[in-house]
């Protein structure tokens, strides 16, 4: 079961960073961009766990992105 988890973790994690990267351009050197992305996950209950992973993921992917943007 917790290989289930990471790969759904994993899974979604691969999706915001492609979404993330969709936002960085290029053809607007010098201008402040701003990509706004909404993320509902568990944070109670059983999916509790799964939801934190989940959110540090996207955090991950948001630095991961913003050092590759600028």
């Amino acid at each position: 079961m917790n290989f289930k988890k990471r790969l759904v973790s994993a899974a979604l994690s691969a999706t915001f960073v492609t979404g993330l990267l969709a936002g960085c351009s290029a053809g607007t050197s010098g201008s402040a961009q701003s990509l706004k992305i909404g993320v509902a996950f568990p944070v109670s209950g059983n999916l509790a766990k799964i939801g934190q992973a989940c959110t540090n993921g996207v955090e991950i992917a948001k630095d991961i992105v913003e050092g590759h943007c600028k």
